[in-house]
């Protein structure tokens, strides 16, 4: 009803069955564009994760996994941005992908966040936090002109984050609008489903896509 009210021309199709939802989502997902799923499940919700249908379908599914996170009756800022994580793992290209069309489709500008951590015994020290920032900065830089040039439309910001994306979400993700991240490190994404994940994006619109090379 409410696509329909909106006037536009949407093909709308309605199909109920029988069966466990998590088989029968990830059966439908082969030959799917995409699942999306919410955040909170029939059974409501397990403190601190995301419900259990979306958790199973972001290692199962085969085409990329929407876990859609939103609040009733809050208004969304124009200028939310779309956060992106990337690690040179074997998703990135199909990750970055991702993220480049969804920030066009939905007109948004792009974070691209890359993490790193260090086995130093001097990290706490402030100048080696920063060395290690540039070093990795510009890395990250070489890798996403590429993509720049493929989407110059987009405004595109690259952060370098010391530690982990959970600590860049738990200050960052009421600004938000989606994070993509990548299927290839299944404890990384159960993780970002988890508990902690659940506590960066406690009470933002923060929805969350994975994607992986196999979905595209």
């Amino acid at each position: 009803m409410a696509v329909e009210s909106t006037d536009r021309p949407v093909k709308i199709e309605v199909e109920i069955t029988q069966g466990r939802p998590t088989s029968t989502l990830v059966q439908a997902s082969r030959s799917a564009v995409m699942i999306c799923v919410g955040a909170v499940g029939l059974n409501h919700f397990q403190p601190g994760r995301v419900g259990s249908t979306a958790a199973a379908l972001t290692s199962s599914a085969h085409c990329p996994v929407a876990i859609i996170r939103g609040q009733d009756g809050r208004a969304r800022r124009h200028a939310d941005w779309i956060i992106v994580e990337t690690d040179e793992g074997p998703d990135d290209g199909a990750v970055l992908e991702a993220a480049m069309e969804e920030a066009r489709l939905r007109k948004a500008q792009l974070t691209v966040i890359t993490c790193w951590q260090s086995q130093l015994t001097d990290i706490h020290d402030a100048g080696a936090v920063a060395d290690g920032n540039r070093r990795v900065g510009a890395q990250l830089d070489r890798r996403l002109a590429r993509w720049t040039r493929r989407y110059p439309d987009l405004e595109v910001k690259s952060v370098v984050v010391h530690g982990s994306i959970l600590n860049y979400l738990a200050k960052n993700a009421g600004s938000a609008q989606l994070v993509v991240v990548g299927a290839y490190d299944c404890h990384h994404v159960d993780e970002l489903v988890g508990p902690t994940g659940n506590a960066a994006l406690h009470n933002t619109d923060c929805s969350m896509l994975i994607v992986n090379r196999r979905h595209l």
